[in-house]
């Protein structure tokens, strides 16, 4: 997660916050199957989750990893 993206989504959750009242938020990071194909990785997405009190999820839609647990 470059510095950009980080404060996109920041920007982002934080006018989730200011505008609606209940809002499921989670980050969601895909790739888990293909560690070379992974952008950003698990720590930092960890790191960002934990600051902005969010559940993170890694899935995998080809391996079907997490998918349906997001959603739960």
């Amino acid at each position: 997660m470059n510095k950009f993206n980080a404060f996109q989504l920041y920007r982002w959750l934080h006018e989730i916050d200011q505008n609606c009242d209940v809002v499921n938020r989670v980050l969601v990071g895909n790739k888990c199957d293909d560690p070379d194909k992974k952008v950003v990785l698990t720590e930092d997405a960890k790191r960002f989750a934990d600051q902005m009190n969010i559940q993170l999820f890694e899935t995998s839609a080809k391996e079907n990893i997490n998918v349906e647990e997001l959603f739960r």
